[in-house]
């Protein structure tokens, strides 16, 4: 029976691959020899399903753009602080492809006025949360490795993260996302960078 369901998954995948040939390109770089573990059928049911949300929503401006608000508020945890709901509820639209349960979310952000009006109807790229962590990655390792006084930019960041050594460690190793997502606004704010900058792949120099 499960081996049935992971075959319907496989059929799913490389029936989007084909209509959308850049779909392919989003999944090699997500997720480690794809390519080889598609032929070989080498994913897991799990992994299968977090695929398959992950095919459903790429042509999605509408959920990136939701995706990008939580991020850009800091996260998941900080979001549903400021929103004053749990977690598991944002958590929930966002790991499915129900676009009611997005637009419920989105008219909530709008309400505590957390996004522009204009923010959802603009076109982005899409990009996951394994990539987002590889760019904040580059970017703080080219902020430290350009700056003109090294101590003085750790001292900084050291006073407004807490604690230090382990948020810093959540960026570099791409975990803890609401955690991680709060200390890259602070640390844009403190170094007065656009807020997100460190989200996007660095295309120049700080």
């Amino acid at each position: 029976m499960e081996m049935d369901v992971k075959l319907a998954f496989f059929r799913k995948i490389n029936n989007a691959i084909s209509s959308d040939p850049t779909l392919l390109s989003f999944l090699v770089d997500t997720y480690p020899d794809f390519s080889v573990r598609l032929a070989t059928k080498g994913f897991d049911l799990l992994e299968l399903e977090k695929i398959q949300v992950s095919v459903s929503n790429y042509s999605s401006s509408h959920y990136q753009n939701l995706i990008i608000a939580i991020r850009l508020n800091g996260g998941v945890s900080e979001t549903a602080h400021k929103l004053d709901i749990d977690a598991s509820y944002i958590t929930l639209a966002l790991s499915s492809s129900n676009e009611t349960q997005w637009n419920e979310l989105i008219e909530l952000l709008k309400s505590k006025n957390m996004i522009d009006d204009d923010f959802f109807d603009k076109a982005r790229p899409y990009f996951n949360e394994s990539m987002v962590s590889r760019f904040r990655r580059d970017n703080l390792t080219a902020i430290l490795a350009t700056a003109t006084n090294y101590s003085e930019v750790i001292n900084q960041m050291s006073t407004l993260l807490s604690p230090f050594e382990d948020v810093l460690l959540y960026i570099q190793k791409g975990t803890a996302h609401s955690r991680s997502s709060w200390a890259c606004r602070r640390i844009e704010k403190a170094l007065k960078l656009s807020t997100g900058r460190l989200d996007n792949r660095s295309r120049s120099s700080f």
